[in-house]
């Protein structure tokens, strides 16, 4: 496969793409305007889901970098060279919690994130 089968099948790739846009924006002039508000809030909380994980395991990425370099000054400073390892579990354990922290108050926030389909509800069965 050379350069020109490379470009074709992006080329194919761009077709199918654009198709495909094309029948979305088709399905969605179908739609009554309940159904487009409740496909836009199930794209919203998939986005704020993604969005969400995406900032736990990058603060805990960042955690486990900071104990990581931790480590190595704790361990180079003293003639006890362990500690690295007890200060990268330290990090580790603390990545995770903060992880966790942030996937609770993710979760929490998208069940108390209000839906379209509860606003036309009357306030009696609320």
């Amino acid at each position: 496969m050379g350069r020109r089968a490379n470009f074709r099948i992006q080329r194919e790739l761009a077709r199918a793409n654009e198709l495909h846009e094309r029948a979305e924006v088709m399905r969605r002039a179908a739609m009554t305007p309940q159904q487009r508000a409740e496909a836009d809030h199930v794209l919203h909380v998939r986005h704020v889901r993604e969005t969400g994980e995406t900032e736990a395991r990058q603060r805990a990425n960042q955690i486990l970098v900071l104990g990581f370099i931790a480590g190595l000054i704790v361990a180079s400073l003293t003639s006890m060279g362990w500690l690295f390892f007890v200060v990268l579990a330290g990090a580790a354990a603390w990545a995770w919690s903060a992880k966790r922290a942030r996937i609770l108050a993710l979760s929490e926030e998208l069940e108390n994130m209000p839906t379209p389909w509860d606003e036309k509800r009357p306030a009696s069965e609320a």
